[in-house]
């Protein structure tokens, strides 16, 4: 019989000696069993994509947001993998879709804005660079074109884009 809360911890292990393959494995199995639980596939996902087959990571999420089509993780997870490798059309969509299914009025302004910045830049010159740098600092300064959604207006400022959201400056000593 299979003991699930075993595989769990099994996997995890796994995972931290530096084995994903097996990790994976045994979370492909655990999503056998548990077909309707988003955690275990997107677990799939994250090990593919640290594994940079990003294919097969695709896969895995894109079954997470069949069953929960509001899974904000893997909609971040999706964005970061699509930028990386250069889907910047995909991953722009996504994030736009992260922020109607969110209903944090600061992760949908950081999701928006993200979008909106989630374009290639290609310079063919030094002069086309400078215009490219003038847009980019124009967009920052100005922020999302939706007032609403303004992150610097809410508060977050830079520190949000770092990972940390900090409230006012006590809470960064």
């Amino acid at each position: 019989p299979d003991y699930i809360p075993l595989l769990l911890v099994l996997a995890d292990v796994y995972e931290a000696l530096g084995r994903p393959v097996d990790a994976i494995q045994i979370c492909q199995r655990l999503a056998e069993l548990l077909p309707h639980e988003p955690s275990v596939r997107m677990k799939v996902g994250l090990l593919w994509a640290g594994q940079f087959n990003h294919a097969r990571a695709e896969t895995a999420f894109r079954e997470v947001l069949q069953i929960d089509p509001d899974n904000l993780a893997t909609m971040d997870a999706l964005a970061d993998m699509w930028r990386a490798s250069g889907k910047h059309e995909e991953a722009k969509a996504i994030l736009q879709r992260r922020a109607a299914a969110s209903t944090n009025p600061e992760e949908q302004a950081a999701s928006l804005f993200k979008a909106t910045l989630a374009q290639p830049v290609v310079a063919r010159d030094f002069t086309e660079m400078a215009a490219a740098r003038a847009d980019f600092a124009s967009v920052l300064a100005r922020g999302p074109e939706t007032p609403f959604t303004d992150p610097f207006k809410l508060g977050l400022g830079p520190n949000f884009f770092m990972g940390y959201q900090a409230q006012d400056d006590r809470q960064l000593q």
